[in-house]
């Protein structure tokens, strides 16, 4: 018998058991802490030659992730990922995509007719691709105001 041994635990003898354990619990802690990369939120206002669009989408693309963010009526956006805001800090490659066309049904008709709420046109075709827009930005950690003013073609 074990005259060490405490009632329900261990005896000191077993202790590096509980050291091993502590460890291994650190080791989760700091690789859990590693996963959580610093996160920034960006937001901010889109417009074309002075004028704030009114509709559409602005992405921010790079390496394989993208975070996207509605253009209000007033032309301001906030970047969201999975509906969530945040994105990482970094180098991103910007587009604008005009808000796509409505289909409805003409009351008087029932013919369907696509019904854009903004004209496309105001969305020049190059800045609707990153690879084609030419646009850059940095992303640094904390909160941001990145406002794009789309030179008109």
């Amino acid at each position: 018998m074990n005259r060490n041994r405490k009632a329900g635990g261990f005896a000191p003898a077993d202790s590096r058991h509980g050291r091993v354990w502590a460890a291994a619990g650190w080791l989760l802690a700091v690789a859990a802490g590693c996963s959580q990369p610093p996160q920034a939120t960006v937001q901010g206002t889109v417009s074309l030659a002075g004028k704030p669009l009114t509709a559409g989408t602005i992405v921010f693309e790079a390496e394989g992730r993208s975070y996207t963010g509605a253009i209000g009526a007033d032309g301001r956006y906030a970047l969201r990922y999975l509906g969530q805001p945040g994105v990482l800090p970094g180098d991103y490659r910007i587009a604008v995509v005009p808000p796509a066309a409505e289909v409805v049904a003409d009351p008087k008709t029932t013919e369907l007719k696509a019904v854009n709420p903004v004209n496309p046109r105001d969305y020049p075709e190059r800045y609707r691709l990153p690879s084609t827009s030419g646009i850059t930005k940095t992303v640094p950690e904390g909160d941001s105001t990145i406002d794009i003013d789309l030179p008109k073609p």
